[in-house]
């Protein structure tokens, strides 16, 4: 997410945490309720964008590494089938 998201995404919250500031101190106007639904959707999006965008880093980083296990799963893998060759063998 760069700076640019960020500082939208917490400009946002302010606004939605003012509103809600002013709803308990008085009653908000029809205009000001749809502010603030369109404030909540906008940064609901934003926020299912970031999600989206951390499972792709994700992604990319265990396809290339591989999760914790995957070494040694290998190791036994090609143990066991250097054993069976080697019986194979003789």
């Amino acid at each position: 997410m760069d700076s640019y998201q960020k500082r939208h995404k917490h400009e946002i919250m302010k606004n939605i945490t003012e509103l809600d500031e002013a709803s308990e101190v008085r009653d908000l106007t029809q205009e000001e309720w749809e502010e603030r639904y369109n404030l909540e959707r906008e940064l609901l999006k934003l926020l299912a964008d970031e999600e989206i965008q951390w499972q792709r880093k994700g992604g990319e980083k265990w396809l290339l590494e591989g999760d914790m296990n995957t070494s040694y799963f290998h190791k036994r893998a090609n143990g066991r089938k250097r054993k069976m060759h080697i019986a194979a063998l003789e």
